[in-house]
């Protein structure tokens, strides 16, 4: 294919993904920039806010996101994203009093539940890799008596092959 005619698909399948970040980015979440490219997509100045009941005012939020998606997928059922890099990132994580896992993104991971139920379509993602550089990561625990919080700071490193709308259950 001539690079003159795929760049048309390839700015439209990039539009596409901006919209799907907008709608997961829900009414809790805010970027001061979404910058779309050929083939990736720029979130400056991100933040989601935590949802009533959650430890901390803040589930995520990052300085820069860059998403790099696998254009050759962008039309299909499921997305797939090669690479998530985080740069300047807090991510805070719950383990329930009652159990059943850690959670992370509670807002994004009930939406995706509810749209699962709402809807026959199902169009969940593949991410390969996530990079975070500079990263806070604050773990609460509420399964024993009160709530514990870890703080590790400086965090450098990938997380490999994470699968969504399951984003509540890993």
């Amino acid at each position: 294919v001539p690079v003159d005619a795929a760049l048309p698909g390839m700015h439209y399948a990039a539009r596409s993904i901006k919209h799907s970040i907008e709608e997961a980015l829900g009414p809790e979440g805010q970027a001061a920039q979404i910058n779309v490219g050929l083939t990736s997509i720029e979130l400056v100045d991100i933040r989601i806010a935590a949802p009533k009941g959650w430890p901390a005012d803040t589930t995520l939020r990052a300085k820069r996101v860059v998403i790099v998606p696998d254009l050759r997928h962008l039309m299909s059922e499921h997305v797939e994203i090669t690479r998530v890099s985080v740069e300047g990132g807090y991510l805070s994580a719950l383990r329930p009093r009652d159990g059943g896992g850690l959670k992370v993104l509670p807002s994004i991971a009930e939406r995706a539940k509810k749209r699962g139920r709402d809807s026959e379509e199902r169009r969940g993602a593949r991410v390969h890799t996530v990079a975070l550089a500079g990263t806070v990561i604050e773990l609460f625990d509420a399964a024993g008596p009160g709530t514990t919080k870890l703080r590790i700071d400086g965090v450098k490193g990938t997380i490999k092959d994470i699968r969504t709308p399951e984003l509540d259950t890993r």
